[in-house]
């Protein structure tokens, strides 16, 4: 089976079917296939919710202002005329983007392939107007680049760099290690030129070492500090390990 994502084709593989004759199955490998490196959905990241064109859950949940605007139940209501056209600068809601979620699934796959991160790149080099392109970047970066991945959240997002660090950082080390270095290295860059951003990466500092203090042995938490941290401002997360 195949069908298009925000132009691009991914193929599905038929699904599993048991033995007519319903033999007896000798052992897991029997039932279990593992699934093939594209065409498999992901569970969707959380904080995908917080990057445009979305601005968080609420979003996924609200009626689509489309449907409401365009439809004959609700013009009798108000009293007004049919709509039948309504940019997407009026609904973020998950009806409107669902063809960008299903390609975030998609690229959430733990073993998504080349193939579908290169064609996902394509598509944002074709396209500088495809719906949810910093999404996209970051979630094939997660697999090829993390530390540009990291670094492009934590510049244009700071007030979602929590939300991304408690995902990627709690099955892996490396992944650690890059969030801490990238929140720090934005807050050094406010000495001398601060903005309204400061206060947040000041905050997200302390809650990822927050974070890494209740998740981490007292030995690796030392480890992931950064070399020329400041090691007082650490000390109330190492007293808690």
């Amino acid at each position: 089976m195949v069908f298009t994502v925000l132009g691009i084709a991914i193929s599905i593989p038929p699904p599993l079917t048991l033995n007519s004759n319903f033999e007896t199955l000798k052992n897991k490998e029997d039932i279990i296939q593992k699934p093939a490196d594209e065409g498999h959905f992901g569970r969707r990241y959380n904080w995908l919710d917080y990057l445009p064109p979305f601005k968080g859950p609420e979003d996924m949940k609200k009626p689509c202002q489309y449907i409401l605007r365009g439809s004959p139940t609700t013009a009798r209501r108000t009293g007004s005329n049919i709509r039948q056209h309504v940019s997407h600068d009026h609904c973020n809601c998950g009806l409107c983007f669902e063809d960008l979620l299903k390609l975030q699934s998609l690229l959430c796959f733990p073993k998504a392939s080349e193939s579908l991160l290169n064609r996902a790149l394509e598509l944002l080099d074709q396209d500088n107007l495809v719906p949810g392109q910093d999404s996209i970047l970051i979630l094939v970066l997660l697999k090829t680049n993390k530390q540009r991945a990291t670094d492009i959240l934590v510049q244009k997002y700071p007030t979602v760099i929590l939300e991304f660090g408690k995902c990627v950082m709690s099955s892996d080390r490396e992944q650690r290690k890059i969030v801490l270095d990238s929140v720090y290295r934005a807050l050094q860059h406010q000495i001398g030129k601060p903005d309204d951003n400061e206060p947040v990466y000041l905050q997200s500092l302390k809650d990822i070492l927050d974070f890494l203090a209740r998740t981490t042995g007292p030995e690796e938490f030392l480890n992931l500090l950064p070399d020329n941290g400041n090691f007082l401002f650490s000390t109330i997360h190492i007293h808690e390990l």
